[in-house]
């Protein structure tokens, strides 16, 4: 873990428009460096307390900065807690609720919806999560938002879905899922046509998409989403677009 030198509160800047632009070469370039910075100081590199949702601010005004890649536009909180009520009810709905639950989150980003699953299953005890990202400095960045390393039930993969990897597949099998998965039209093709090999029969999948997702004219993802039994349209947020842009978004529910 890199190690940084605390700064006095008066060299900081704001975060908004000005610490990644105007930072000193040797304070957190990164947010996972800021999350380190966090862990090894217990207070920010920039100016501001520590508000529940810091890191996801800390994102979003890291990506105006810099260029997005693999589509990470990352989750609000307060949506991935409507994902996580979602899903509860449908496993209520199904009678499985009670069950054991083996639960995949893909893109899984740096963790929001992880800790929202987590917060359900403080002792571990009917949880089997497995989680996997494209990008290794998320997982990085996960670890150490949801201190995944000591959570004996949960296990992760640098993975990309596009790729065959026989390994991560086996895991992916048979599991719920709850993701906000890429948006663009030939990745979100490609990534409903592995939630149909992952998933069995009565296995659920709630994603994040745009808005209007579902009525979409391309053809790949309409012959993918044929091929699940049942497709239910959930909470569209209006209020809530994904960081940065104007693109409004909307919870789906896939059932196998």
């Amino acid at each position: 873990m890199e190690k940084f030198e605390k700064i006095e509160e008066k060299n900081k800047y704001a975060l908004n428009k000005s610490y990644f632009k105007n930072r000193l070469p040797n304070n957190p370039s990164t947010p996972l460096e800021v999350q380190q910075y966090h862990l090894q100081h217990g207070e920010l590199p920039y100016k501001g307390e520590v508000k529940e949702n810091w890191l996801w601010e800390c994102f979003a005004e890291y990506n105006k900065k810099t260029s997005i890649v693999h589509e990470q536009f990352f989750t609000p909180k307060n949506i991935a807690a409507d994902m996580l009520e979602v899903f509860w009810s449908f496993k209520k709905a199904n009678g499985t609720y009670y069950h054991d639950q083996r639960i995949l989150e893909p893109c899984c980003g740096y963790g929001e919806i992880t800790k929202g699953i987590l917060s359900d299953f403080q002792d571990g005890e009917y949880i089997d999560l497995f989680l996997f990202d494209i990008d290794e400095k998320m997982i990085e960045s996960n670890i150490l938002y949801n201190d995944l390393d000591n959570k004996k039930y949960v296990s992760y993969e640098n993975y990309d879905f596009t790729k065959e990897n026989n390994y991560v597949d086996k895991q992916c099998k048979g599991r719920d899922i709850i993701c906000n998965p890429p948006y663009s039209k030939p990745l979100v093709a490609a990534f409903l046509k592995k939630c149909l090999e992952w998933m069995q029969s009565g296995n659920i999948a709630v994603l994040l998409v745009p808005y209007g997702f579902t009525q979409q004219s391309n053809k790949e993802i309409q012959k993918n989403l044929l091929e699940f039994s049942g497709i239910y349209h959930k909470n569209i947020y209006k209020g809530s677009e994904f960081a940065n842009t104007k693109i409004k978004t909307q919870i789906i529910v896939l059932e196998k």
